[in-house]
């Protein structure tokens, strides 16, 4: 009889050195705007044209724990990329900086009269690997009495290569383009509410 044990167990070691096995799961700091983009010249806020109530800012992900996965040569998923932060604070960050930005107040409390938002996060995800991409998918909707102004779905995508490249800008840079687009609409409605 022929043994295979030294065969095998080669075959074993090197299927688990080659697997980049990851022994913890990463963790990611959510920030709006991302440190490398704080230097960034701000767009002049011009004077506040309205003031939207935030009434929810709810997380409807699946995997609420995770932001992200690292995989392995062979695309295998080998750890989730975690985050300690509320991404609904990270929302709500976001929100209120590109709104100000926009000639916009956006307020925590009760005001009468006031557009209400409620924002649903239900995808922010960013897999681990040589080129950041990420997918950042909201639900807005915007009342003003007791009718919709605004309901619809923002989903973006960014992408980052290079060096310095990281998932937190990535995250960012698709969390902004899916607000700047939520922006442009409620800039339209808002408007013309009747149309």
């Amino acid at each position: 009889m022929v043994q295979h044990k030294p065969t095998l167990l080669a075959l074993v070691a090197l299927s688990l050195l080659g697997s980049s096995c990851a022994l913890t799961d990463p963790v990611l700091t959510l920030a709006y705007p991302p440190p490398s983009q704080q230097s960034e010249v701000r767009p002049a806020r011009v004077p506040t044209a309205s003031i939207l109530q935030l009434v929810a800012v709810t997380d409807e992900r699946q995997h609420q724990d995770a932001i992200g996965d690292v995989r392995n040569g062979w695309g295998m998923r080998i750890a989730r990329i975690r985050t300690d932060d509320d991404p609904r604070e990270w929302i709500e960050r976001a929100l209120t900086y590109e709104l100000e930005h926009a000639g916009h107040e956006l307020s925590t409390t009760k005001v009468p009269d006031a557009d209400r938002v409620s924002v649903a996060l239900e995808r922010a995800f960013c897999p681990d690997d040589t080129d950041y991409r990420a997918e950042v998918r909201l639900l807005i909707l915007v009342e003003r009495g007791d009718r919709h102004l605004l309901r619809r779905t923002y989903e973006a995508r960014a992408g980052l290569a290079g060096d310095d490249a990281t998932a937190q800008d990535v995250l960012a840079k698709a969390l902004r383009k899916a607000l700047r687009s939520f922006l442009a609409d409620y800039a339209r409605v808002a408007a013309n509410p009747n149309s």
